[in-house]
């Protein structure tokens, strides 16, 4: 059986128009559903949306303006991932032990991925 992944802009998470956050993502019929542009903080979060029966979820929040951007990846627990971190540097886990190393000779982009990861990237 295939694997089904979707993603999907939302413009954000809390003015969605739905019943259940379940009844959506099993509407949806993916395996790995991506949210982005949730514009939700960890605080503003309920509890109904963070967790969902059936299905694993990973938010990233936006480190320097409060309801800006954001993302939330839903797995169902036929596509759970072994391991997952935020951003692209690694320099976010709490421990070297959650480090997932496999960022390649980030040393000449450091700055770059500092300010991607902490969604203040300008494109120039």
């Amino acid at each position: 059986m295939p694997l089904t992944i979707l993603t999907w802009n939302v413009n954000g998470i809390r003015a969605m128009k739905v019943k259940s956050t379940k009844q959506l993502l099993d509407s949806l019929q993916a395996d790995i559903i991506c949210l982005q542009e949730t514009k939700v903080t960890r605080d503003m979060l309920d509890e109904p949306t963070a967790i969902v029966e059936g299905y694993d979820s990973y938010f990233s929040f936006s480190r320097k303006r409060t309801g800006y951007s954001g993302t939330v990846n839903y797995c169902n627990m036929r596509a759970c991932p072994l391991k997952a971190e935020e951003g692209l540097t690694g320099r976010h886990s709490s421990s070297y032990e959650d480090i997932i190393k496999c960022y390649g000779d980030t040393d000449k982009y450091a700055s770059d991925l500092d300010a991607l990861d902490a969604e203040d990237y300008q494109m120039l």
